[in-house]
């Protein structure tokens, strides 16, 4: 019985660490258009970008793009002017 309750003491402890989430880096798979001028709209698919659209930056060269919409999956973002 004691064992037991060390047990289940241990998995009380130490089952919400095991269960966390580690982030993983984000997996582009496509990028379309792969060319286009300023205010064109490039859709980014892949894995892993979250979809908090603050929390997210898309570099064009040296300026950053703006994030109209964000997913896990896909990211939208203007070019640039």
């Amino acid at each position: 019985m004691k064992r037991m309750k060390r047990l289940i003491y241990c998995l009380i402890i130490f089952l919400p660490w095991a269960l966390q989430v580690h982030a993983q880096a984000p997996v582009i798979s496509n990028i379309e258009p792969v060319e286009g001028y300023p205010n064109t709209r490039v859709v980014i698919t892949g894995t892993g970008f979250g979809s908090n659209a603050s929390a997210l930056r898309v570099w064009f060269d040296h300026v950053q793009g703006t994030i109209v919409e964000a997913s896990d999956l896909a990211i939208e973002v203007t070019v640039p002017v």
